[in-house]
């Protein structure tokens, strides 16, 4: 049976968020599932058991294997959860003490503007950075070897009650520059 939507439909709520951040705890576990990331053919780097620092890398992209997609925390390995066809859904990581940081790449501020093309973007690629540019219309992440032809950034979720991006950057914005 299949539902053809052609209209969404919008639920009118009324006022706004509540203009505080209320602490959350810490967690135990944490995932990062490649069906976020839609298009690409995931080659897995760690497996069951692996100890991984905040920024190694977890899998990259068979398309384009400069492309790597990096821990979120330090901890071990727990799962990794392989989906039809062996197609890797998630891995998850328990989060263990401490925070250990792996050595990205990176680039000095000084140097952006005398840096070439190839090598800023071998940089965002091994910084992991890479997978949250997006190419449009389809969502799907950005390709290297095309320059775009505009680049927008968004930083102001549409949702209902979403909270208010002035609030979200209140003394941080050194670092959003």
């Amino acid at each position: 049976m299949n539902h053809r939507i052609s209209k969404g439909f919008d639920i009118r709520l009324v006022g706004r968020a509540e203009a505080k951040v209320d602490p959350a705890p810490e967690p135990l576990l944490v995932a990062v599932s490649a069906r976020e990331f839609p298009g690409i053919k995931p080659k897995l780097l760690v497996k069951e058991g692996d100890s991984v620092r905040t920024g190694d890398p977890l899998f990259f992209d068979k398309k384009d294997r400069d492309t790597m997609y990096l821990s979120p925390a330090t901890g071990k390995v727990t799962k990794v959860l392989l989906g039809a066809r062996r197609a890797l859904q998630r891995i998850e990581i328990t989060l263990g003490t401490g925070d250990e940081f792996a050595e990205l790449a990176h680039v000095a501020r000084e140097k952006l503007a005398s840096t070439d093309r190839e090598e800023l973007i071998k940089a965002i690629k091994q910084a992991g950075l890479w997978p949250l540019l997006r190419q449009r219309p389809i969502g799907r992440t950005a390709k290297s070897e095309k320059a775009p032809s505009a680049i927008y950034v968004n930083g102001m979720d549409t949702e209902p009650l979403a909270a208010d991006p002035a609030f979200c950057v209140e003394g941080k914005r050194a670092d959003l520059e």
